[in-house]
């Protein structure tokens, strides 16, 4: 017997179209500033529509640009990661291929968060998570096959 809950979730085509993430991460060693670089790919179509860090103050890190295919999704100059810190915020980003890349730029200014005092030195994981919905293998794209646009984008 399958519950509700166990049923695929499909689009009006009848793609499934499951939730997943993509997680940007690189460790920052607390109270020395460094910059942040990270990028990555997604290993299917995929298209984010919520960001969550997992930064435990503000000021802590500062985010210029979160690039989504080419695309920046901050308009303006530096953020505080805190910002999209427990529930996230939703950003409505390009879909993304396999071919395409999630570029993160930022700074960590040194801060010592309260929870850290007296750690200086230790190796804190930074992480900024991105979900959305994504095919699942074997059931299509997220795209209209018909767009020349995407047509293109797929044949990269």
């Amino acid at each position: 017997m399958t519950t509700k809950s166990m049923r695929p979730t499909r689009d009006e085509e009848g793609r499934i179209l499951e939730e997943f993430t993509c997680t940007l991460s690189c460790k920052l060693k607390i109270g020395t500033s460094s910059f942040i670089y990270i990028e990555r790919s997604p290993d299917t179509y995929f298209r984010a529509k919520k960001v969550t860090v997992n930064v435990p103050c503000e000021n802590m890190v500062h985010l210029a640009a979160l690039m989504c295919a080419n695309v920046n999704t901050m308009v303006g100059g530096m953020m505080d990661a805190h910002n999209f810190k427990s529930a996230g915020q939703s950003l409505d980003m390009p879909i993304m291929t396999p071919a395409n890349r999630f570029v993160l730029i930022g700074w960590y200014g040194g801060l010592v968060p309260a929870a850290y005092e007296g750690r200086a030195g230790t190796e804190f994981l930074f992480s900024l998570t991105l979900t959305g919905t994504s095919t699942l293998v074997g059931e299509g794209d997220l795209f209209d096959e018909n767009d020349p646009a995407m047509k293109a984008a797929k044949a990269l």
